[in-house]
């Protein structure tokens, strides 16, 4: 309940920041442009053969899932480069409603579930060419992503958490939306302006301070310089570092006195690059689609600095525990193909991800028994004492495969099939609430979902 009345008081001060803003520009001389758009869509699927914890024998057999959702906002602009907007957004869909074989969870599977949230909610003020501005600043609550190619996987900076590991994935959502401010540079804007070289056509930076908010512990603020350019006109290449709540709202929460020594801090790092095709072939330019034959990988290090295997058994390491000291396992890597369709689909994307965890993806640890909050940034060991995976596991191998026409302008038909990080929900809201393993986790699991999306 805090949380929904906080949502709403939320969206009521956006609402009334944007009518006050745009009543000022109103009083002026000139009037600001604005414009209204929205999104409505259906998506739909089913986890072919999966893994539910609580369900009666773990599996999941051709399970249905489905949601509608529909997005409205407005968007005002002026001549000097201030921008606002405003976008709420409201979904209707049936978690995980197998029938309850009688445990304490049942209880959670009986009905649909809504949800009430704002999309985006912030006021930007750029310098230079409206469509390339070389600076800008921006606050409030917006959308946000550094890789243009990641589909399925990719944006890691921002989608994964370090201790525990944490990363869930949702279909065609390869994105994070973001709280706090973001500032961003283009120093070579140059297509149509002149200012490009022959080596770099553009160069951006950014730099962001947001504050979590999905996450316990809440609130605290971490730091983030991302830098991509693109080279010789045919390469994007890209980094970035993050320090994760590199600035604590309570230091007895994010850096606990715990015996194991881990926090909730830590520092990532990551690093992506694709290469287009199709600039090796002149002749063939206008053949294929602007998406086709890109080649595309990141990479992230997720947290860099190891702890040790706890001696939690007096002096014996504890095997459910084997401590994050294996900077490999925190790895996760990207790699994706855009194969080419020559302009029959706006895209159709091959990606394979390599993340050999050895703990089960999951903030269980954290929310114990999916009740009250652990103090410690513990993970969440499953099943035995060698995997901590459900089994049979299917390694660190995942994979996704993705399409997208767009018909008439305003219509897309979106598809996928993946073996990918999905984490079933439940009618409860919170991270708690959900399955404490990834639905496609184990040795043959996978899914597809398909998306009728028509915006305006």
């Amino acid at each position: 309940m805090f949380f929904y009345k906080l949502r709403m008081a939320a969206v009521g001060v956006a609402g009334i920041l944007f009518l006050a803003v745009t009543g000022a520009w109103g009083s002026d001389e000139s009037t600001p442009s604005i414009q209204v758009f929205g999104v409505g869509s259906y998506q739909f699927g089913q986890i072919v053969s999966g893994q539910y914890t609580f369900a009666t024998d773990g599996q999941l057999h051709h399970y249905w899932t489905q949601q509608g959702s529909v997005m409205v906002g407005a968007e005002a602009k002026d001549d000097d480069g201030l921008s606002v907007c405003l976008a709420g957004q409201g979904t209707v869909s049936f978690p995980y409603s197998l029938p309850s074989d009688g445990s304490a969870f049942g209880y959670l599977y009986l009905s649909e579930r809504y949800d009430w949230e704002i999309h985006e909610a912030d006021a930007t003020y750029a310098l230079g060419d409206p469509k390339a501005p070389y600076l800008s600043f921006t606050g409030g609550f917006f959308p946000f992503k550094y890789n243009p190619d990641g589909r399925n996987f990719g944006d890691y900076l921002f989608r994964i958490n370090p201790y525990p590991q944490y990363l869930p994935t949702q279909f065609d959502c390869p994105y994070q939306n973001l709280l706090g401010f973001h500032l961003s540079s283009m120093l070579f804007p140059a297509e149509g302006t002149g200012m490009s070289s022959s080596l770099i056509s553009s160069l951006r930076q950014d730099l962001l301070l947001t504050s979590e908010m999905y996450l316990w512990p809440l609130r605290d603020f971490s730091l983030s310089y991302l830098v991509g350019c693109k080279v010789f006109n045919f390469a994007d290449i890209g980094g970035g570092i993050m320090g994760d709540r590199m600035f604590s709202v309570n230091t007895d929460l994010t850096s606990p006195s715990n015996p194991s020594g881990f926090i909730f801090a830590g520092t990532k790092v990551m690093a992506r690059a694709a290469v287009d095709f199709k600039a090796f072939l002149p002749d063939w330019k206008n053949s294929f689609g602007e998406n086709d034959l890109r080649l595309y990988s990141e990479a992230c290090w997720n947290g860099l600095k190891n702890y040790p295997v706890p001696d939690s058994l007096g002096g014996t390491p504890d095997p459910f525990y084997p401590g994050y000291n294996d900077l490999k396992r925190r790895l996760p890597v990207l790699i994706g193909f855009n194969v080419p369709t020559f302009g029959a689909l706006d895209v159709l994307s091959g990606e394979a991800e390599w993340w050999d965890d050895n703990f089960a993806n999951s903030y269980w640890g954290v929310y114990p028994n999916g009740g009250g909050y652990n103090e410690f940034p513990n993970p969440w060991p499953i099943n035995d004492q060698v995997s901590n995976h459900l089994e049979p596991y299917a390694g660190p191998w995942h994979w996704s495969i993705y399409g997208k026409k767009t018909l008439l302008k305003h219509l897309k038909i979106i598809g996928q099939v993946a073996r990918d990080h999905t984490i079933l929900a439940t009618t409860l809201t919170g991270t708690s609430n959900g399955d404490p393993e990834e639905a496609m986790d184990g040795k043959g699991n996978w899914g597809w979902m398909a998306k009728f999306e028509y915006g305006f």
